[in-house]
């Protein structure tokens, strides 16, 4: 079958043609699976049996495929893809940076993972694993050993404290954070897209200039009603092999503390959240964030009135 499918021309090179590739460049724009795996095999039948083809002519039988079978709004968003991938190529465009905080067991992990694939991401990255390292180079600091929603039973004099939780949480961020924004730093000195997630991801955790990058994207991820939300960290405490209900309990109130706290601070600082719902619409408005941002670098290094270019199909984003 591979044999009866064409070389791809590009800039001089002739590359094999891969469905892969077209399948990826799809799902960036939001496409569902489904819809990515037909617009794929649409293409993969439209050139059939050719013995090469350009690549241009390539993207265009790719962008009809798209309006065909997800309309319009897609289509547009695969071309500022491509122009995107254009401006990196140039090392104009800077790369990816997307982190996604909220708080413990809330669907961060499996959310991001998801968009990272869609997104041909490959550095995905837990700020608990980072911690986890840290913890065995620094065997003596107890507010690396517990996880966040526990560092509290560590403070001294908490049982007269407010707010324990939230001080034990901000503690242990305190710690972690140099190490995350350093990552993002080295991250974009080596041009390598990189998706962080973890409760560590705060709304106070990046400085206002790199925030400012539009190459830069934090989200936070707000916990559902409190019902679903303690069904969600009951079911991931289970699976993860903690059997006494009454700490996964105490730590479920010291987590929805939390969330609150983020929540507050995350809207004083106006930046994106999302409310869990289903894993779906989470990634579907993670999408939504991403292609929104790629939209504005685009129209910003073309130098275009970014407002004018993107309002009509990001009305919620201005």
């Amino acid at each position: 079958m591979e044999s009866h499918l064409p070389f791809v021309k590009i800039n001089g090179f002739k590359l094999r043609f891969s469905e892969n590739l077209i399948f990826r460049s799809v799902l960036k724009t939001g496409v569902p699976f489904e819809d990515a795996v037909r617009v794929m095999e649409y293409v993969k039948d439209s050139v059939f049996g050719r013995k090469s083809i350009a690549a241009e002519e390539l993207f265009e039988i790719t962008k009809n495929a798209l309006t065909n079978i997800c309309g319009s709004k897609f289509t547009k968003r695969y071309e500022l893809w491509h122009r995107y991938n254009v401006l990196r190529r140039r090392g104009i465009a800077e790369p990816l940076q997307i982190l996604v905080g909220g708080p413990p067991g809330v669907g961060k992990t499996v959310s991001l993972t998801d968009v990272g694939f869609r997104l041909a991401i490959s550095r995905t990255i837990t700020t608990d694993a980072i911690r986890r390292v840290l913890k065995v180079l620094i065997k003596e600091d107890p507010i690396l050993h517990l996880p966040s929603y526990r560092v509290w039973k560590k403070l001294p004099g908490h049982e007269v404290t407010e707010h324990p939780e939230i001080e034990g949480f901000v503690k242990q961020v305190e710690f972690l954070s140099p190490f995350i924004v350093e990552l993002v730093k080295k991250s974009i000195k080596d041009k390598k897209d990189v998706a962080i997630e973890g409760v560590h991801v705060t709304p106070w955790l990046l400085e206002s200039d790199l925030l400012k990058k539009p190459n830069v994207i934090q989200v936070f991820l707000k916990a559902p009603e409190k019902g679903t939300y303690r069904q969600m960290f009951f079911s991931k405490r289970l699976r993860e092999g903690e059997t006494d209900r009454q700490l996964i309990e105490e730590d479920f109130e010291a987590c929805t503390k939390i969330n609150e706290f983020l929540v507050e601070e995350a809207r004083k600082r106006r930046l994106h959240i999302i409310k869990f719902r289903t894993m779906e619409q989470t990634v579907g408005e993670l999408l939504e964030v991403v292609n929104f941002r790629i939209k504005r670098i685009v129209c910003m290094l073309n130098g275009m009135a970014a407002h004018a270019a993107y309002r009509e199909e990001y009305p919620e984003f201005i």
